[in-house]
């Protein structure tokens, strides 16, 4: 089999080599006429190594996407493909040994590369652990470069976006009567940066979602809100001097459901996904460093007409 440079057109390369129908036993015919490239080369290993692992496992291409970039150099992450180009890619094509999970929190041990972030860097990943010096467990995990990144974001110096979530958090604590005239209030002085909020908010916590009966109908209805104000207002508890925290809100169930995609992952399947989407942020932060803009979601606007 002979073997050509992918630069052959752009750069006018000549380079070439043989190999045996096994792609064994290279002969190298010419050299390459320009340098290497090591970032492209990297990416193009590692594309390479995602598509193999789609032919041979059942992993999804956003796991496989993430596995991926997670073992690239982080001077090389900004060169991949958007990531949505590299799913197609590899939904066209198409477990990792944990320890034995715990019976219950006080037999959990979290320690040696469990600790880390793993492959390649092992940088710090879990901040805090109280393990069993109290009836709750409390385990945090972060990296400190993420911390960083925290700490210098322009978000946090907008006192008035801050200001306004304390007054939506603030809805709790007033008679339960009371929440949707304020919060309609709040419609009213809403900053920009918080529209998107408020949308979730209302939807989920107060009014619920409006939709669309079918795509020829103009009638509309709404669903119940996941978590109305009576599963979470406390204004009558607190005057009571009672207990405030409410835990039919919305659990880690839920949320860690969606990010690992399983009803009732491990702890070690989580920690796993949580190091893996480091992976996907460090392309999205050298994408945005190189001046690459990020996607924005499209928005859907529902229009109801008046017969």
């Amino acid at each position: 089999m002979r073997w050509h440079c992918v630069k052959r057109s752009l750069l006018n390369c000549s380079a070439s080599l043989t190999t045996d129908l096994l792609k064994n036993n290279p002969l190298l015919i010419k050299n390459h006429s320009h340098s290497a490239d090591l970032n492209e080369i990297s990416v193009t290993k590692c594309l390479a190594e995602m598509k193999n692992k789609a032919t041979i496992t059942e992993k999804n291409p956003s796991t496989l996407f993430a596995e991926g970039i997670f073992q690239l150099n982080i001077n090389y992450k900004s060169r991949m493909p958007p990531e949505q180009l590299v799913k197609r890619t590899l939904q066209n094509k198409k477990k990792s040994n944990h320890p034995i999970g715990p019976a219950d929190l006080s037999q959990l041990n979290i320690s040696d590369e469990w600790i880390t972030t793993g492959e390649p860097n092992h940088e710090r990943f879990l901040l805090h652990d109280n393990n069993n010096e109290s009836n709750e467990r409390i385990i945090i995990f972060a990296t400190d470069e993420r911390l960083r990144y925290l700490a210098e974001a322009d978000e946090w110096e907008n006192e008035f976006f801050s200001t306004f979530c304390r007054m939506l958090g603030g809805l709790a604590f007033l008679p339960i009567n009371d929440v949707p005239r304020e919060l309609i209030y709040l419609k009213t002085i809403i900053p920009q940066e918080a529209n998107e909020l408020m949308e979730y908010f209302d939807s989920t916590y107060i009014e619920g979602k409006i939709i669309k009966n079918n795509a020829r109908s103009n009638v509309i209805r709404r669903t119940p809100a996941a978590f109305p104000p009576s599963v979470w207002n406390v204004h009558e508890v607190t005057l009571n001097d009672g207990q405030r925290t409410n835990n039919q809100t919305e659990g880690w169930n839920h949320r860690s459901s969606k990010l690992v995609n399983r009803s009732h992952p491990s702890i070690w399947l989580l920690i796993e996904k949580m190091r893996l989407e480091l992976g996907v942020d460090e392309v999205k932060i050298g994408q945005r460093d190189i001046g690459q803009p990020l996607a924005k979601k499209k928005k859907c606007i529902l229009v109801c007409k008046k017969n």
